[in-house]
């Protein structure tokens, strides 16, 4: 089965449990939802999306390369490690975990002004969980992204949703204006990862 995917809306919906992209994002200006069945247990598919290398997602390395190169054209190295861990590599550039249930669900989240050529990284002092929930200083987006797992016919459905929303009405706008052109890109990322993850279980 192909990935699925899914335009988000502006207010989460209802659930049984509390996800927590639902908790420290509840309401979003721009998002994505994209699933895939694998045949593997929800614990062996959770583990190969932790243990996901950067480097098994082609798209994302050379997308981030495009991504980062204004910046290295002015002498500013930055961005995410694509020599390392998925999941790690955006951990070490800034984006803070938001929660964890091993086996079953994973939240990350950062603030930044990832419409500007030269300014969207470093992030914000975004340090925990909390302080991303509260953070509202203008000029700034927030983002955060997750993965689930759930058991499925026999197998287990891997779903990836991101969320972004601007800490003000600027903010909302530029971002606006960058998520018209990545929001293709973000999605063959998005979509590129699941696979990666499904060629791991084999």
């Amino acid at each position: 089965m192909g990935v699925v995917s899914v335009a988000s809306g502006l207010v989460a919906p209802p659930l049984l449990h509390a996800r927590f992209l639902d908790r420290f994002l509840p309401a979003w200006d721009a998002g994505r939802t994209d699933s895939l069945w694998v045949p593997a247990p929800p614990e062996r598919a959770y583990r190969a999306v932790r243990e996901l290398e950067a480097g098994e997602i082609p798209l994302f390395r050379r997308l981030m390369e495009m991504r980062m190169l204004p910046g290295r054209l002015f002498g500013r190295c930055y961005g995410i490690d694509l020599a390392g861990g998925f999941v790690d590599g955006f951990l070490d550039s800034g984006f803070v975990l938001l929660g964890e249930r091993p086996g079953r669900e994973l939240a990350i989240g950062g603030a930044g002004r990832f419409w500007h050529p030269l300014r969207f990284h470093p992030l914000a002092p975004v340090t925990d969980a909390e302080r991303f929930r509260t953070f509202s200083e203008p000029g700034w987006t927030k983002a955060a992204f997750d993965f689930t797992v759930l058991p499925e016919r026999g197998g287990a459905r891997i779903t990836s949703e991101i969320r972004m929303a601007g800490t003000d009405s600027r903010a909302t706008r530029w971002f606006g204006l960058y998520w018209h052109l990545i929001r293709a890109p973000s999605g063959w990322i998005r979509r590129s990862a699941l696979r990666a993850v499904r060629r791991r279980l084999g």
